[in-house]
C-alpha cells in the first residue's frame, strides 16, 4: 500500500506568503495597479523584513521598540510596500 501525499498548489503559496512577507510581495507584486513589472534589489528585503519584524511584534502583543521612518528617496517602492501590500499581507 503505497502512501500518496497530495499538496494542493495554492495552499502550498499561501502557506509559504503567510510565513514570509518578502515572499508575498515578490508574488503579488504585479497585482498592485500601476506598480510595473518587479525590479527586486537588496533595500526591498530591508523593507520587508523591517515589516515583518514589527507585525510579528503586534500580533503577539509585544510594545514597539521605537517609531520606524522610512527616509528614502521617491520611486523606492515605499509605499507599495508600506501602504498598499502591508496591510493586504496582515
Amino acid at each position: 500500500m503505497a502512501l500518496s501525499l497530495e499538496v494542493n498548489k495554492y495552499e502550498f503559496i499561501a502557506s509559504i506568503c503567510r510565513d514570509s512577507f518578502e515572499e508575498f510581495v515578490k508574488r503579488f507584486w504585479e497585482c498592485v495597479p500601476g506598480a510595473g513589472k518587479l525590479k527586486w534589489n537588496w533595500h526591498l528585503s530591508l523593507f520587508c523584513e523591517e515589516f515583518e519584524r514589527i507585525v510579528r511584534r503586534v500580533i503577539v502583543g509585544l510594545p514597539r521598540e521605537h517609531d520606524e521612518v522610512i527616509n528614502v528617496p521617491p520611486g523606492t517602492s515605499k509605499s507599495t510596500i508600506f501602504s498598499i501590500l502591508g496591510p493586504a499581507w496582515c
